[in-house]
């Protein structure tokens, strides 16, 4: 009976086949939760009341969450006395631009 099992333990059943198979096809469990986004807020919103939204307001006005973040100094960048103020490429002349495509009207 051992014999038997071992042989066909990681074969699949297959009915056109006389071997033996008892391996299992993996099966899962599946649960659908649906709800009302909307229906849900309006459910917790009655069930606070004003003094707990300011507690929490003040709570975290005092924590430093509505603060803005501090920005760094506005310095102008250290400039090299080697270094132009010019851009080393300069913008192409309008010479240098491509002429726009000459309108072609379908035949």
């Amino acid at each position: 009976m051992d014999r038997v099992f071992n042989e066909g333990k990681e074969r699949f059943p297959d009915e056109q086949s006389p071997l033996p198979a008892f391996r299992r096809p993996y099966v899962a469990n599946f649960e659908v939760l649906s709800g009302s986004l909307e229906e849900f807020i309006g459910r917790e919103i009655a069930t606070l009341t004003e003094e707990q939204l300011r507690a929490e307001y003040q709570r975290r006005l005092d924590g430093g969450d509505f603060k803005m973040p501090e920005l760094p100094p506005d310095e102008p960048a250290p400039t090299d006395p080697a270094t132009p103020a010019d851009p080393a490429v300069p913008p192409p002349a309008d010479s240098e631009q491509p002429a726009p495509a000459d309108p072609t009207t379908p035949a």
